[in-house]
Order: C-alpha cells, then structure tokens, then sequence
C-alpha cells in the first residue's frame, strides 16, 4: 500500500483538491438520484432539501461568472468605434440632442421611465409606463424610445 506522502508534495498538493471536488459531485449526484428513486416521503423530502442545499456553491458560482462576464468584462465602445458609427447614427443623435433641449423640464428620459423636474425639491416626479403624468406627451415619448431602440441607447437621456 502507497501513502500519499510516497507520492511527492506536488501530486498531494493536485489530489486533495481532486477529492474534495469528486467527493462534493458524488453526494450531489447521489442526491438527485435517490431524490428520484426513493418511494417514502419523508426520506424523499430530506434528501431533495439536502441535495437543493448542496446545489448553492454551483448557483454562488454560476451568479459571480456571469456578474463578471456582463459587468467586468465588457468594455465602453473606443474613440475608433464611435468615430466608425456616428455618421449613421448623427441624424438621430442630433435630433435627440434638439428633442431634449426642448424637453429641458424633464431631469432624465428613458425607454422604461420619465422623471419629470419637481417644483418642489422634495418631490419626486418619475412616471414609470405613464409619461402624461409626468408631463411628456405618449406620442413624444414613443419617438424617444424608438430612437433609443435604433441607436442602442440602454440608459435614456
């Protein structure tokens, strides 16, 4: 019989980590298995509870890769590539920039809401669904919005 010491420092350092990671896939697999084989309710009911809870380190890291991937990783566009689209998009862009001047009352307009400028500094006036009520006719906030929807505008003026 071999120790793991027989084995050198750097296997050991690769093999428990191994074992710990086969060792977690092996209680989730069995897990699922007898959550779907075993007949009696209440051991059935445990063992799903037990093997849900088992299922939270994959979700925590499923959740930080794609925080990561979506937040992290990706990138403002560069000088190089909002040179390439302005010409497309200038018409557009222009007219938004004179629709907003006009429409200077309202502190932010965007695709899902409209905040309209308080009177009083206290008072908060967003209008999420109902620009009217806010100030802003549906018809001109229609034409934001399909502005925004051409030109890839997430966040609104």
């Amino acid at each position: 019989m071999h120790s793991l010491d027989s084995l050198g420092p750097d296997v050991v350092e690769i093999v428990w980590p191994l074992v710990i990671v086969l060792t977690y896939v092996g209680a989730l697999l069995t897990g699922v298995v007898k959550s779907l084989t075993t007949d009696r309710q209440p051991n059935r009911r445990n063992i799903r509870i037990v093997t849900a809870v088992l299922t939270i380190p994959i979700w925590l890291i499923v959740a930080s890769l794609s925080f990561l991937w979506f937040d992290l990783f990706k990138q403002p566009p560069t000088l190089a590539e909002l040179q390439h689209d302005f010409p497309s998009k200038r018409a557009d862009l222009e007219m938004l920039l004179g629709m907003s001047d006009e429409d200077a009352n309202f502190s932010r307009i965007a695709p899902d809401f409209v905040d309209g400028a308080p009177y009083d500094p206290n008072e908060i006036r967003r209008s999420l669904g109902n620009p009217p009520k806010a100030g802003l006719p549906k018809a001109r906030w229609d034409l934001y919005r399909a502005i925004f929807l051409r030109n890839g505008i997430n966040l609104g003026v």
